[in-house]
């Protein structure tokens, strides 16, 4: 796999940053993530209450994360 260098550049960034900046930045990227999924199983189920609009989203992600590690085996 070719890397382009805007990649190159974010991966250099990202490796003068502390640890404890590096976790902020992750914190930050999952929480991102949470939002944009939430806000589409919305838009898809406008009539959805919160309460299961957080189960669906919640099974969304275990569902994605489960797969990433199989498929990492």
């Amino acid at each position: 796999m070719r890397l382009e260098q805007s990649e190159i550049d974010q991966f250099d960034l990202l490796k003068r940053k502390r640890p404890d900046e590096r976790f902020l930045l992750m914190v930050q990227l999952i929480e991102s993530q949470r939002s944009v999924m939430k806000a589409g199983l919305r838009f898809k189920n406008p009539g959805v209450d919160e309460e299961r609009l957080n189960e669906c989203r919640k099974d969304r992600m275990l569902k994605m994360y489960s797969l990433k590690i199989s498929i990492r085996k």
